[in-house]
């Protein structure tokens, strides 16, 4: 039976139209039952022969994979031990501004998370199996990093949402160089130019650093295209379990600025976007000094924009009773 019919958003297996037939020399396929009669210990190695691939799967994508999955659903016992391997032994990538997006890795989170109709026992057992993710970041340098930061934050919030409180492997992987030729050529090379260049992967690897570094509890982790310190400081914040200094004080930041982000969208403070960016920019750079400032300094501009409209609402009323 083909397994595509199970998941009609992620195409994960190629469906096989043969029909199983006896080998040359005579002897018959191994059946459901001759396969229960083998140690679990050696039924594991037949389902990582089965189904394990050896490079990470895009959540979605147009590529299917040879993974033979179709003997799930011959006995309960099969599928109970065959899903954790299928979905808890292979790695799933998670993109980031390349070319799988993450507008169709986010689709496939939330159908089967948020929207009942998908939650059928095979989904279920999906999301709660699910341990291993790659996530492939190839945002442009030079594009407009508020994209990058909400994008990274969305992958953060998906994560953390899953059944499974422990993820057992997490890498991350920079498609994005330093010295990028078209970020150059749009910016040319004079020594102001480059300083440019600079603070701008400053802010990058900040968004990284700081919005994907509120994952705890990751037992493996690798980490490709960042150079330490940064590389270290995110992986030990995946490792720790929360409790740390730096884990204390980036979860401390993170949920005071989106409480102030949040306040400023409740009171139609759109006319502080600048500030409530600086703002950020202190999160990223983990100054907390500095994001208090810009926080008080947001308070107080809405505070006075309310005064300034109730002002106006008073003058108003005066002038309709004068009249």
């Amino acid at each position: 039976m083909a397994t595509n019919s199970y998941h009609p958003e992620i195409k994960l297996f190629k469906p096989e139209t043969k029909s199983s037939k006896p080998g040359t020399n005579g002897s018959k396929p191994a059946t459901p039952r001759e396969l229960l009669n083998i140690p679990a210990q050696l039924r594991l190695v037949v389902y990582r022969h089965l189904f394990c691939h050896p490079t990470a799967i895009k959540l979605l994508g147009k590529e299917t994979h040879a993974l033979s999955a179709q003997i799930l659903p011959t006995c309960r016992l099969i599928y109970t031990e065959g899903v954790a391997v299928l979905y808890g032994e292979n790695t799933f990538e998670i993109g980031i501004g390349t070319h799988s997006g993450i507008s169709l890795t986010m689709t496939v989170f939330m159908t089967l998370m948020e929207n009942p109709r998908y939650h059928s026992w095979v989904q279920s057992d999906m999301m709660r199996n699910l341990r291993r993710f790659s996530i492939r970041v190839g945002y442009p340098l030079w594009s407009d990093i508020s994209y990058l930061r909400e994008k990274a934050r969305a992958v953060v919030r998906r994560l953390q949402a899953l059944p499974s409180p422990t993820i057992t492997f997490l890498r991350l992987h920079l498609d994005v160089k330093r010295d990028d030729e078209e970020f150059m050529l749009t910016f040319g090379s004079t020594n102001n130019e480059r300083l440019a260049l600079a603070d701008a992967w400053r802010k990058y690897i900040g968004v990284l650093r700081t919005w994907l570094g509120r994952l705890t509890n990751v037992k493996k982790v690798e980490i490709e295209g960042m150079l330490e310190p940064d590389a270290g400081i995110l992986r030990n914040r995946w490792q720790s379990n929360g409790q740390g200094k730096d884990m204390r004080m980036l979860l401390s930041l993170t949920e005071k600025y989106e409480a102030l982000e949040e306040y400023v969208a409740k009171n139609g403070g759109s006319f502080c976007r600048d500030a409530l960016g600086s703002a950020v920019f202190a999160v990223e750079a983990d100054k907390e000094e500095d994001f208090e400032r810009w926080k008080g300094t947001i308070v107080k501009m809405v505070e006075g924009q309310w005064k300034n409209l109730k002002a106006m609402r008073s003058l108003r009323v005066e002038a309709e009773d004068s009249v």
